[in-house]
């Protein structure tokens, strides 16, 4: 999110296999560079109530053409209802990274109050910010686990829709209790 030092001896780390990972998959380079670029202009031109929807969609916008270029490129062109299937990826790429960019800026805005950072729930107070996002939040995840009843699998059924109905209304819990995530 910021320029911390940390951040940026990380990209050094990661910098070369950033490269070979960008000459790889050069589409999917693109995708997020140019997402990430009018996700930076519009953090930049937005203050005011409401930019959250605007921003979210922006970074929902990456995931969700990420997965669709994945769904095209996996898929077998005879693959039976493809067409479907990738757009019900594409409706689950942009509602969880929709979700992911709210998620996170709940979880920063008292540090941003404090640092004085830009966050897209700054012209709202804190009780205020955490209702308004919990609602788009929840809208999000059975958004998420709507697209995925379409879909056509039944071995990871249960896991998949685990992630939807409960790993990501308890990530929405412990951010909204000030509890610690754990790390991965």
């Amino acid at each position: 999110d910021d320029k911390r030092f940390l951040a940026t001896a990380g990209y050094a780390l990661i910098k070369r296999g950033y490269r070979k990972a960008s000459a790889d998959f050069p589409e999917e380079d693109s995708i997020i560079r140019s997402g990430l670029s009018i996700l930076t202009e519009t953090e930049s031109r937005f203050s005011e109530k409401g930019t959250y929807k605007k921003a979210a969609a922006e970074f929902g916008n990456i995931t969700s053409r990420l997965m669709i270029n994945a769904a095209e490129s996996i898929l077998n062109p005879e693959t039976a209802y493809k067409r479907e299937i990738t757009a019900a990826l594409g409706i689950i790429g942009m509602n969880i990274g929709s979700w992911i960019y709210i998620i996170d800026a709940v979880d920063d805005l008292e540090r941003d109050i404090k640092k004085n950072n830009w966050n897209p729930f700054m012209c709202y107070g804190t009780k205020d910010a955490f209702s308004v996002a919990e609602e788009i939040l929840r809208s999000y995840e059975s958004g998420c686990d709507e697209a995925a009843a379409v879909l056509p699998y039944k071995r990871f059924a249960g896991i998949i829709s685990n992630v939807f109905i409960e790993g990501m209304p308890e990530v929405r819990r412990m951010v909204f209790n000030r509890e610690t995530l754990h790390k991965l």
